[in-house]
């Protein structure tokens, strides 16, 4: 009768074996033993055998005539049981009617209250029978402060629960709350079947209780720690995303108010002059308005900002309870504050760790930003001051270009022809003579050739009257003159581009040639100058030695170093993009394309 039932018993029988109290079902009728479990018969001192059959008076004398122990539901009751060598035990007892194999039977469950049985309260399980109604019928009393009533929030979900399982037919199986004795919450699992009579009309249910408080703490620290470390993953991820300061600081406040327990929030950063300013809020602009400029706010505010330590603190009306205020620190120094308002979720351990954790982050997104942008207007001035050094180097050519066209260019030509009209005019008796006065014409021819040259080097005329286009085919013709071989293609025309544009290409394409010419005397050059959609492309491509442009020629003098330096500045300077690809052994090309408006593709 006792230990494992066997199959012929009530199923909740085998739910009975499994709890810390002393369960025994009487007879209605006859008011003796019919079921006990183990634990009954451990403390009654006796066996299943021994047990069935004995009547309710001989295990507890107190309620042997009194019906009420047959038809009311007991809960707690202080009680003296008898063992079975007759030794007293203080017990506390819960019974209720049930029916036990068809019959109306009384259950008993009793806990003895001597030290050695405090193990019961520790006992993580709560058999529990409960009405088809959802009324707790009764409960093993196994914790401290035993579970009473379900919690108000809950109870609508558990009973709508219950009614899906009665229509199943399928076992009871939920998580909710529970309201102790003593008032406090317990979470349980509840895993339950419903117990019907012989007409499947429903009697109670029946199942096991377990305590899942603890497991639920649990669950909730690692839940807090999980949406912490996601909070910082998120934060590194997307503060780092972007180097501009406004849109670090939406962000940072877009994040925080996500956290639970913060109503509102706001940023301030440091000016240049000391002072901070205000840079951006979020949350219901009433609540952040009144919080900012609570007396304790203000004062908070200024003992973050000058110690650089967090501030947390109370207030009273602002519509908020707690105020947390965290110093942006980087480089040793504040460069701003976040200030947070809400409730006491704010003063967590977990939340200011994990918020403080996330100010360190977006203070350090905050200094690249400032960092950058400080990179940014250094090189705003230094392509500034290049643009002014290159205007001034064009302005200085075209300068000396008009001043050796005017002065030397045309002083040479003057005196060649001067010379050729004396040697008309003079004839040279003696060949020496002759041989001179022709040897000086060569010269002065000679001359007035190199500064022709020199002013088309300085500022070709052909780039200001007709373009690049032409200015370039000057210069292909100029090379292929000299015995190399060749190519231009042009789709530009006679269209103008802008004067920095056609500057900057021209002196592309004029230093590639020459380069060109330099180390590859005797390859094929191939030049093409594209007008494409929004943009004008240059190619100069030779089939000589090549060269590894991560590394300086080791041939090239200071001149070329400088020349490749100043294409791709040139052409940086108007926004545009310049490569040059080569390799030793497969020649060399180099690409530049400028934006421009206009044109037809």
């Amino acid at each position: 009768m006792s230990g494992a039932p066997d199959s012929e018993q009530e199923p909740w029988a085998s739910l009975w074996e499994l709890v810390h109290d002393a369960v025994v079902v009487f007879d209605a009728g006859s008011r003796r033993v019919i079921y006990a479990n183990g634990r009954a018969c451990r403390m009654y001192g006796a066996s299943g055998e021994e047990l069935a059959g004995r009547s309710l008076s001989d295990l507890w004398p107190e309620c042997g005539g009194d019906e009420r122990c047959l038809r009311e539901v007991c809960r707690d009751v202080k009680a003296v049981h008898r063992r079975r060598d007759g030794s007293p035990i203080e017990v506390s007892v819960s019974s209720s009617p049930i029916r036990f194999r068809g019959q109306p039977a009384v259950v008993i469950a009793a806990r003895e209250l001597s030290g050695r049985s405090r193990d019961y309260f520790r006992a993580p399980d709560i058999a529990n029978v409960l009405e088809a109604n959802g009324t707790i019928h009764y409960v093993s009393p196994v914790v401290e402060g035993t579970p009473g009533d379900i919690h108000p929030g809950d109870r609508d979900e558990v009973m709508s629960g219950r009614v899906r399982a009665e229509r199943s037919g399928e076992p009871f199986r939920m998580e909710y709350r529970l309201i102790a004795g003593d008032g406090r919450t317990v979470w349980v699992r509840d895993e339950a079947e419903l117990v019907r009579d012989e007409g499947e009309r429903p009697i109670f249910w029946q199942g096991l209780i377990y305590d899942i408080s603890e497991q639920r703490r649990m669950e909730e620290r690692l839940r807090s720690a999980l949406n912490s470390l996601l909070t910082l993953h998120e934060g590194g991820r997307i503060l780092s995303s972007t180097l501009r300061r406004d849109e670090i600081c939406a962000w940072l406040l877009e994040i925080v108010q996500r956290r639970s327990g913060i109503e509102a929030s706001a940023v301030l950063l440091s000016g240049s002059g000391g002072a901070e300013r205000l840079q951006d809020t979020a949350g219901p602009e009433e609540i952040c308005r009144t919080a900012r400029s609570d007396p304790a706010a203000q004062e908070a505010r200024g003992r973050a900002l000058k110690s650089g330590e967090r501030r947390l603190f109370r207030m009273r009306e602002a519509g908020v309870s707690v105020g947390l205020h965290l110093p942006l620190r980087a480089g040793g120094r504040v460069v701003g504050l976040l200030e947070l308002y809400g409730t006491e979720a704010l003063a967590r351990e977990d939340a200011l760790e994990t918020l403080t954790s996330l100010a360190g982050q977006a203070a350090g997104a905050l200094e690249n930003a400032r960092l950058y942008e400080e990179l940014v207007e250094h090189e705003r001035r230094l392509r500034q001051l290049v643009r002014q050094v290159l205007r001034a180097q064009e302005e200085e050519r075209r300068r000396v270009a008009y001043e050796v066209h005017d002065g030397l260019a045309q002083t040479a030509a003057g005196a060649h022809q001067i010379l050729q009209a004396f040697a008309r005019r003079h004839s040279c008796e003696s060949p020496g003579a002759r041989a001179q006065l022709e040897r000086a014409l060569e010269l002065i021819q000679q001359t007035v050739r190199d500064a022709r040259q020199v002013i088309a080097d300085l500022r070709p005329t052909t780039l200001d009257d007709f373009g690049l286009a032409a200015a370039v085919q000057e210069q292909v013709k100029k090379l292929a003159g000299e015995g190399r071989q060749v190519e231009y293609e042009e789709t530009l025309g006679d269209e103008r581009l802008p004067e920095t544009v056609e500057t900057a290409l021209y002196r592309v394409a004029q230093e590639a040639l020459s380069n060109a010419a330099k180390h590859a005397p005797s390859a094929r050059v191939r030049v093409t100058l594209e007008r494409l959609e929004r943009s004008v492309r240059l190619r100069v491509r030779d089939w000589g030695d090549g060269f590894d442009p991560d590394e300086v020629p080791v041939r090239s003098g200071p001149g070329e170093r400088v020349g490749l330096s100043s294409m791709r500045e040139r052409v940086a300077l108007l926004g545009g993009r310049f490569e040059i690809r080569s390799r030793p052994g497969t020649g060399t090309e180099v690409e530049a394309e400028v934006r421009v408006s206009g044109g037809d593709g």
